[in-house]
C-alpha cells in the first residue's frame, strides 16, 4: 500500500474529514475548524489515524473521502522510503 506524498494526512480531521487549508509545523495540536466537529487531537496522532483508514478504504476497494487525494502528488511514499 503506497500512500502519494501530497495525501494531507496532517490537514485532514480524522474526526470529520474535514480539511484545514493551513496547518503550521510548529502546531503540535491539531484543532479541527469545522464548528460541528471542533475535534482536539496530537497532531501525529490524527495523521496516523488518517493513513490508517486510507489503508482500510484502499484494502477494501470501497470508495471514500480519502480516495479524492489518490494520484494527486508525483512520488508515492512507501515501505522502505525515507521519505
Amino acid at each position: 500500500m503506497w500512500a502519494d506524498r501530497w495525501f494531507a494526512s496532517t490537514k485532514l480531521c480524522s474526526g470529520c474529514n474535514h480539511i484545514k487549508e493551513e496547518i503550521d509545523l510548529s502546531e503540535r495540536i491539531y484543532v479541527c475548524e469545522h464548528p460541528a466537529c471542533e475535534l482536539v487531537i496530537d497532531r501525529d496522532l490524527n495523521a496516523a489515524l488518517n493513513l490508517a483508514a486510507l489503508a482500510i478504504l484502499y484494502l477494501s476497494g470501497q470508495p471514500g473521502p480519502y480516495r479524492e487525494f489518490l494520484g494527486k502528488g508525483e512520488t508515492p511514499v512507501g515501505e522502505g522510503s525515507s521519505g
